[in-house]
């Protein structure tokens, strides 16, 4: 096992050598770490980059996460090979781009889970940026599987969309839009933060004024539901809830802040087909 810390965002070159029952194990050139393995291993040939199947078992002390980030420049024994050949058998691998800045990128068919079991209670404030060239797709969206309670962000036809169902079947929203209807698409960065408190909501985008939106009920009671909280669309057959828009985010998220807390992208509860920390540069 190295030594030296390799979760920081940079290439890290990797080289393992065997040499009879000698295993060297060199990361980034430096401290060079050695052990004695068997002589012969029983291999069948197949190799795995990135992750394993779930119908593989589990080797003791392997990691049980696949792999997330971006893997190049793979050689075996002298051999180059490229990991996107049609030759390889590829499942729910991503391209890496040349050019990035910070954020998460989805694809259009890629969702994170913040939480599995996010409670709405009666009070929060969220917070992030984004960019993308669509005019529709689902920001961060919560709801119970009967839709109700619920609540969700996201972009419908252009402007920016908050919605909140305590549990009563009746939706409030809030409403932002951009002086033009194609600015939100315009693959520049904006930043959101909304938030509501009992029959409240507030919604501010970029610099523009912030608007407010209230529920026609004085009483909300307080929602102790708890369901997964999605960031960026949903799975198939997870309900709506208050969105209005089905289309999974396309283009680049971050800076989450869900009351209060930053929560790192490796630390989400699951991730569906994101690329952590490379938003592409066009």
């Amino acid at each position: 096992m190295s030594s030296t810390s390799v979760n920081d965002g940079y290439w890290h070159k990797v080289q393992i050598m065997k040499d009879k029952r000698k295993i060297t194990l060199i990361v980034d050139e430096f401290n060079p770490m050695r052990a004695k393995a068997p002589n012969k291993l029983q291999l069948d040939g197949q190799i795995f980059i990135g992750g394993l199947p779930e119908s593989l078992p589990l080797v003791d002390n392997s990691a049980s996460e696949g792999f997330k980030g971006c893997i190049r420049n793979l050689n075996l024994n002298g051999r180059s090979y490229d990991l996107a050949s049609s030759k390889n058998i590829i499942h729910r691998v991503g391209q890496c781009f040349a050019h990035v800045e910070t954020g998460s990128y989805f694809p259009g068919d890629g969702y994170a889970i913040y939480s599995e079991d996010f409670r709405l209670g009666v009070m929060a404030d969220i917070q992030l940026e984004f960019r993308t060239t669509e005019l529709n797709g689902v920001l961060l969206s919560v709801s119970e599987r009967k839709g109700s309670p619920s609540l969700s962000l996201s972009i419908d036809d252009g402007s920016v969309v908050f919605a909140v169902d305590m549990g009563d079947n009746h939706t409030f929203t809030v409403r932002q839009s951009f002086p033009s209807p194609y600015q939100v698409c315009d693959n520049l960065w904006h930043s959101i933060k909304v938030s509501y408190v009992e029959n409240a909501l507030t919604l501010k985008l970029d610099n523009l004024d912030e608007q407010y939106g209230f529920s026609p009920n004085d009483h909300v009671r307080e929602s102790k539901a708890r369901n997964p909280l999605f960031i960026g669309g949903l799975p198939e057959f997870e309900p709506q809830g208050t969105l209005r828009v089905r289309d999974n985010f396309k283009g680049c998220i971050r800076n989450v802040v869900i009351r209060g807390e930053i929560k790192d992208w490796t630390d989400m509860s699951r991730l569906h087909n994101v690329l952590l920390n490379a938003c592409p540069i066009h």
